[in-house]
């Protein structure tokens, strides 16, 4: 028998979190699973800074 893993969900903030069902980032047991959705600021924007070194930042934000 499978024993069950809880799961953590991350929030940002978004508006398409709850609307379309997805989360920034999920922790399942000892693994952190991070989206690729840094883009998407918390007012629903898509304003991405061209900088991937900022994206990356972002990502970290909200799934550490």
């Amino acid at each position: 028998m499978a024993m069950a893993i809880e799961r953590q969900r991350v929030s940002s903030g978004s508006p398409y979190e709850a609307t379309i069902g997805f989360s920034r980032a999920v922790r399942a047991g000892d693994r952190v699973l991070v989206a690729g959705t840094a883009p998407v600021w918390p007012d629903g924007s898509c304003d991405p800074d061209p900088d991937p070194a900022a994206q990356a930042r972002r990502g970290r934000s909200f799934s550490l």
